[in-house]
């Protein structure tokens, strides 16, 4: 499978061989202690992303649905209406995919593709949710799957959410720690999906490498 043009990584021999392991033990890193001050991409640059791989790209394999259905939301949501922030009350419930490849100088490329699940508080301005259990680790190569939990915590302001992500996984018996950032925008008219940008460092032993991306999610219904 290709996603996003990515094809290993230097991590790869660490998260990308076949079969999966069993998580614990590792302690997800303060937020920020990664990622450094590396903002993620907003909407816009996201969905422009989106639509340059939805014209070039490739889905076979066994994520490729997936992949292409994640792309075609954020491009829809790069051209939909953001939310009037006034009809932002109450509590929501949020569910989606994320997708990221590599950004770092390395030989080889490598992307990651999970979910996410996020809790948003419009009144207080708060949300928070976790990265899904599994996180797909693809280096063009193989497939394998990494195995942990993470967790998100950010802000919401009008129509524009902000938030931080941390995590642990492990896969084949090899600890990784996740530290990113997530920059996102409700759009429909009751907020009905909400979409933007990713980062996250990753760092496998004494290695750390930086992947960028995107994502989205949509509003569980009342």
């Amino acid at each position: 499978m290709v996603l996003l043009g990515a094809a290993a990584f230097a991590l790869s021999g660490c998260l990308g061989s076949s079969g999966s392991g069993g998580g614990g033990g590792v302690s997800a890193p303060a937020p920020g202690s990664l990622i450094g001050d590396r903002e993620a991409p907003n909407l816009q640059t996201a969905s422009e992303l989106a639509n340059e791989y939805l014209s070039e790209g490739e889905f076979d394999g066994t994520d490729g649905e997936r992949i292409r259905s994640l792309l075609t939301a954020v491009a829809e949501a790069g051209g939909t209406k953001p939310t009037d922030p006034a009809l932002l009350a109450g509590t929501a419930s949020y569910a989606g995919d994320f997708a990221l490849v590599i950004v770092d100088d390395f030989d080889d490329d490598a992307s990651l593709l999970g979910d996410f699940a996020m809790s948003v508080n419009f009144d207080s301005g708060s949300l928070s949710g976790t990265l899904g259990r599994e996180i797909i680790v693809d280096d063009g190569d193989r497939r394998t799957v990494a195995i942990g939990s993470g967790t998100i915590n950010g802000t919401v302001t009008n129509n524009t959410m902000a938030a931080a992500l941390t995590g642990a996984y492990t896969a084949d018996g090899e600890a990784a720690q996740i530290d990113g950032r997530m920059n996102g925008q409700f759009v429909g008219a009751g907020g009905e999906t909400v979409a933007g940008g990713m980062n996250a460092a990753v760092a496998v032993g004494n290695e750390t490498a930086v992947f960028e991306g995107i994502f989205a999610g949509e509003r569980s219904a009342p």
